[in-house]
């Protein structure tokens, strides 16, 4: 992204440099500038120059503008999308505005998000909200002590009128699935998530069944009471991509939660529907990743495992905070190879 800016950048300057040096006005097309050129001296080897190198970046500019692949939906109208919905949400949860933000990135690159915090900072509500406004099925699964696996993933029951026996589906079965206090049950009962959130599909009794597309878990849990739970397994958090902090509201964000009390709460209005997001999906698997990216973030990986960066339960009640582990593997792992490397 930065090269292909860079070259852009450089594109315009040239452009603009030209056109001061030629006399054209703005807006000067390739063929005008190398006419202009031909007629204020340069020769035929300086003019072929001169157009080899404008139609290369012409192209650059093209290929970043419009890369192979792009869907029919332009990136100005995703952008208005995204937007909307982050407003829409806010209509209803009040907090930071990052939060809607990353839980949007997340359902759009195909990931699930667990929220934690503290009992009262609006998580419910800002995953009701989400779902909402995505105009997607939702389901609620309360997770208690006593829940089984049946309980989410569904059952077999007997049909007395075909006498046969049919899959009733469970809660698992819906876009978007809230998981409430997810550690207030056993891990037999978190590990019925496993295969859904990562194949997206449920296995009950041997018989396969694929989830609805698009499929978003949004799990809740509160870190700081531990009597009566269950901490979740790696394995488990390792299907969330993202993990998000919902701290106490502003002073003035307090104040705004007191005024919904005086009168009618704000309901959201569903904006998009599984189609469309299925469709900014595809857009976002479109978008080029340059090698050298895609290498920085292999040199991330390897750096974390070689040092044992392990963000533990144990080590978080002593005080190591994730951000802490992150800033220090980014500062020794460089984003450009250099020469001795």
């Amino acid at each position: 992204v930065h090269r292909a800016h860079a070259c852009l950048t450089y594109r315009y300057e040239l452009h603009a440099a030209l056109r001061n040096e030629l006399g054209l006005q703005a807006g000067a097309t390739l063929p005008q500038l190398e006419q202009s050129a031909a007629r204020n001296g340069l020769n035929a080897k300086e003019q072929g120059e001169l157009g080899e190198l404008l139609r290369r970046l012409e192209s650059i500019a093209q290929q970043v503008d419009a890369p192979p692949g792009t869907p029919n939906v332009s990136t100005q109208q995703t952008a208005r999308t995204a937007v909307a919905v982050i407003q829409e949400v806010q209509r209803v949860f009040v907090g930071p505005k990052h939060v809607p933000e990353l839980v949007l990135t997340s359902l759009v690159a195909g990931g699930h998000v667990l929220l934690e915090g503290v009992p009262g900072v609006a998580k419910t509500t800002l995953v009701k909200a989400f779902a909402t406004t995505l105009g997607c099925s939702f389901r609620r699964i309360q997770f208690t002590p006593d829940l089984l696996p049946a309980d989410i993933t569904g059952t077999f029951v007997l049909s007395p009128r075909e006498g046969t026996f049919e899959l009733r589906e469970g809660p698992l079965f819906a876009h978007v699935v809230l998981g409430d206090e997810i550690n207030r049950s056993p891990a037999k009962t978190q590990s019925a998530l496993l295969e859904a959130m990562q194949e997206r599909q449920v296995t009950v009794e041997g018989e396969t069944r694929p989830l609805p597309e698009p499929f978003l878990v949004l799990a809740t849990q509160n870190p700081i009471e531990q009597a009566g739970t269950y901490p979740l397994p790696e394995a488990q958090i390792d299907r969330f991509l993202m993990r998000l902090w919902i701290g106490y509201p502003s002073h003035e964000d307090e104040r705004s939660i007191l005024r919904r009390f005086l009168g009618e709460a704000p309901s959201p209005q569903p904006l998009l529907n599984p189609e469309a997001i299925l469709e900014l999906q595809r857009q976002v698997r479109a978008v080029h990743v340059d090698e050298e990216v895609l290498d920085y973030v292999v040199r991330l990986s390897a750096w974390t495992r070689k040092h044992g960066l392990v963000l533990t339960p144990e080590a978080e009640m002593e005080g190591t905070k994730g951000d802490a582990i992150i800033k220090l593997a980014l500062q020794n792992v460089k984003p450009r190879r250099t020469p001795q490397e």
